[in-house]
This record gives C-alpha cells, sequence and structure tokens, in this order.
C-alpha cells in the first residue's frame, strides 16, 4: 500500500477550501494583512521561503508578514499570481503544489519579477484547512 491509498479520501469541498486557502494566502500578502496572513497556518505552522531559515509559530508567522510589509515597501505594488495547483491526500491531511507569479506594477506597465513553485503540507485544525508548512521552491523542471 503507498501512502495515498491509506489517506482518508479528500471530498470535493476539501480541495475547494484549499484551494481558496492557496488564493488567501496571496490576497493577505498582497495587501499587507498580517493577521489573516498568519491565521492560515497551523499554530505550529512553518514557512520555508528560499535559502532563508523557517519561520516557526503563528505568532512569528505573523511577526514575519509585518516586518516584510513595513521594510520592504516596494512589495506595496506587488500582486501574486497562482496557477496549476495540484492537491492529494496524505495520511496525514493533504499534500498540494502550485505554481506562484510575482508581478509589479509601475503605473500602467507591469514586469514579472519572479516565478517560483510552492510545496505545501496541509493539516486540518479546529474543523479549517491551514498550511502545517509552506515551502517556496525554485523552478528548475
Amino acid at each position: 500500500m503507498t501512502a495515498e491509498t491509506m489517506a482518508r479520501p479528500l471530498t470535493a469541498g476539501d480541495k475547494i477550501e484549499i484551494q481558496e486557502l492557496i488564493s488567501e494566502y496571496s490576497y493577505h500578502e498582497d495587501t499587507g494583512n498580517a493577521a489573516a496572513w498568519g491565521a492560515l497556518f497551523t499554530e505550529d505552522g512553518r514557512f520555508c521561503g528560499r535559502n532563508k531559515p523557517p519561520v516557526i509559530g503563528r505568532g512569528n508567522l505573523i511577526a514575519f508578514a509585518e516586518r516584510r510589509w513595513r521594510d520592504k515597501p516596494q512589495v506595496h505594488s506587488r500582486a501574486h499570481w497562482v496557477s496549476n495547483i495540484l492537491i492529494r491526500a496524505t495520511p496525514e491531511g493533504a499534500a498540494a503544489q502550485s505554481y506562484q507569479m510575482s508581478i509589479d506594477r509601475d503605473g500602467a506597465d507591469f514586469k514579472i519579477v519572479d516565478l517560483t513553485g510552492k510545496e505545501d503540507e496541509l493539516r486540518q485544525e479546529n474543523g479549517r484547512w491551514r498550511f502545517h508548512v509552506r515551502r517556496v521552491v525554485e523552478l528548475n523542471r
């Protein structure tokens, strides 16, 4: 038996909720809503950026998002676009993979500034899907 065959099957509702979670992540990141962004993670959630130490725990995640918005004004004109979302059941909950494009706005001009992937470990906490681990990965495929 594989790990996927031992996992509880995901319902259509589960998959929709996970897709909404992924969308909310970008929306809150782009609007600087650190508290809402941090609430998308489990209490012991972890964010692993590229070549950076992980940020662990909801309080630390919120503080991280607040610092990012305060210390990097260039992100105020940035938008994140997510696509190619794949979701599968795991024995612990679910896993998702997606692509993310970061776009900067300058007046009427737009410029792609980054293209990355996300690899997510998802768990249910208090009846809601949340990121347990969210990793930013290079797209070298």
